[in-house]
């Protein structure tokens, strides 16, 4: 299997230290990124194969930084999975409308994590 580089979009240290030690340890690549500017200038030079978007970063929403994203012919068939504590519906459909393919609620488990990534790479 050739590597693939997920890049990771969160803020909280708990959630990226978790997802990136789950998804490392099944032989994918990470990059984490915490802040909406970051992950914008990341990808001005970068195309991952997947992106895990948390919704509520710091300085912009996650479907802000989503939109912004998919506004690049390049990203759009990058699959962006939303990372979300808001399991409520219409902050879900916000996610889908913005232009990612999926989400996970947070606190995610290990293995909900790595189904939803092996469901798209």
């Amino acid at each position: 299997m050739e590597n693939k580089l997920i890049l990771i979009v969160e803020d909280n240290e708990d959630n990226y230290v978790l997802a990136e030690k789950i998804l490392n340890h099944f032989g994918f690549d990470t990059v984490i990124k915490s802040t909406g500017k970051d992950t914008l200038e990341w990808c001005s030079k970068n195309i991952p194969s997947l992106i895990l978007m948390d919704i509520s970063l710091p300085d912009m929403e996650g479907t802000k930084v989503t939109e912004k994203i998919r506004a690049n012919k390049d990203f759009k068939s990058v699959p962006i999975i939303a990372l979300t504590a808001y399991a409520m519906q219409s902050e879900l459909q916000k996610a889908i409308d913005s232009g990612c393919n999926s989400y996970l609620t947070k606190p995610f488990m290990p293995m909900d994590l790595l189904k939803k990534v092996k469901e798209y790479l």
